[in-house]
């Protein structure tokens, strides 16, 4: 059951059988989802980061005592919770967290840490205070780390794991904010005059999450999707405007039509269509120069946008666009997966609804991308995440290259793939 009463809907494909907690405790068992592992032993590489004791009155489920911003609780770990990345703090301590909220109707507490064992397990974490038989941290955590259930030992093992740079990037304005970090400007002497103007650009506007992981990239001589661009004048000149999952892809779409498009991104995660309107101008360069392609999304970041509002901002920026692009193509909206941070039931679809009119409209061709990775999520999309893992981003740049290619052979403008 899904922690609204409903049933799941996240087992796809045959099912022979389910492994009850009797089989799965009588042995030690880890649970690798970085490597789709099950085994019954023990297979920590290395020293865990945390060892804690399981209490004996649960003997077929792993629970801890902790502690929330100070106030003791019992925590079960369960693998098949999909919480996001919440908690769920069942009724026994709704009284306690509503005090320290201040609030005696809460039905949400923003935690500051959870302790166990007087260690630090996580922090900064949404609790959902609903009335369930124990309080719980779900798949997320599991998903994240690589954790060894030891029942006849009473002990849970976990060794944090190292998540890649992007697998969590913001996914709103206030996540970037909450994210950041501060970095100096990447400047080496070697540059260009062009390519020193590029790299203050991308300081002033990468924004203090993502500029530091690009910043760390460039020092260690790895390829971004920021990176700069020196034209080749034969070529045609694209510019890719999007969100996380466009940046995923800019790489390999990159490298998928090196020697026929000169391909830009935009310098930022272009996050909404309200944020994308009060920075289209930098996006869309100071130069006036215009494109030969534009192809740009928004949408997973207008997920709590109301449908009227989301299709004037559309309305208006398929306008700016078009001053600057004969051609113009819209991507639609990838899936959220349900338990993810970012889920709202039916966002992706309904958005992609709303865009896809807008579109027609203006006469903007649209891509169906939403469609064509749809049936390989289970392959390349992260789990519980809106984000994709790499060979997610290389389908995806594999699948719009040739729409790419095609808008650009055609004389017609902004012609419908």
């Amino acid at each position: 059951m899904r922690t609204d009463g409903k049933p799941r809907s996240d087992f796809e494909g045959r099912v022979d059988g389910i492994i009850g907690g009797n089989i799965l405790f009588a042995k030690p068992i880890t649970l690798d989802y970085a490597q789709s592992r099950l085994s019954f032993s023990v297979e920590l590489t290395k020293k865990p980061d945390f060892v804690f004791d399981l209490l004996p009155q649960f003997p077929k489920i792993p629970v801890v005592d902790a502690s929330l911003d100070g106030v003791p609780f019992n925590l079960m770990f369960d693998s098949g919770a999909a919480l996001g990345d919440a908690l769920l703090i069942n009724k026994p301590y709704h009284a306690a967290l509503r005090e320290l909220a201040g609030d005696d109707k809460a039905t949400d507490y923003q935690c500051k840490q959870v302790r166990v064992a007087g260690k630090l397990l996580v922090a900064d974490k949404r609790c959902r205070l609903l009335p369930f038989q124990h309080s719980v941290i779900g798949a997320r955590f599991f998903f994240r780390n690589l954790i060894t259930v030891d029942k006849q030992a009473q002990k849970i093992r976990i060794l944090a794991a190292q998540a890649g740079a992007f697998d969590h990037e913001p996914s709103s304005q206030a996540e970037v904010q909450e994210k950041s970090t501060e970095t100096k400007a990447y400047l080496p002497e070697n540059m260009s005059a062009e390519q020193q103007a590029w790299e203050k650009i991308l300081k002033e506007n990468l924004g203090s999450f993502y500029y530091p992981h690009y910043v760390k990239d460039k020092k260690e001589g790895k390829v971004s999707a920021w990176d700069y661009v020196k034209d080749d004048p034969k070529l045609p000149r694209m510019l890719i405007i999007g969100d996380s999952i466009s940046r995923g892809y800019t790489v390999a779409l990159r490298n998928a039509l090196q020697g026929k498009v000169n391909v830009h991104r935009a310098p930022a995660n272009c996050s909404s269509t309200a944020y994308g309107l009060s920075k289209l101008d930098i996006w869309l360069g100071n130069n006036k120069e215009p494109w030969d392609l534009i192809i740009f999304n928004f949408g997973i970041h207008d997920r709590r946008t109301g449908n009227d509002q989301y299709v004037a901002n559309l309305t208006t920026i398929v306008g700016k666009l078009k001053q600057r692009s004969n051609k113009v193509l819209f991507v639609t909206t990838t899936p959220i997966p349900e338990g993810a941070a970012e889920f709202v039931e039916n966002a992706s679809e309904n958005s992609n609804r709303l865009a896809t009119r807008v579109m027609n409209e203006h006469q903007i061709g649209t891509i169906d991308l939403y469609t064509a990775i749809k049936p390989e999520i289970a392959e390349y999309q992260l789990p519980q995440n809106c984000h994709f893992k790499e060979d997610g981003y290389t389908y995806m740049a594999t699948y719009l290259a040739p729409f790419v290619l095609k808008s650009l052979a055609s004389d017609e403008d902004t012609p419908i793939p």
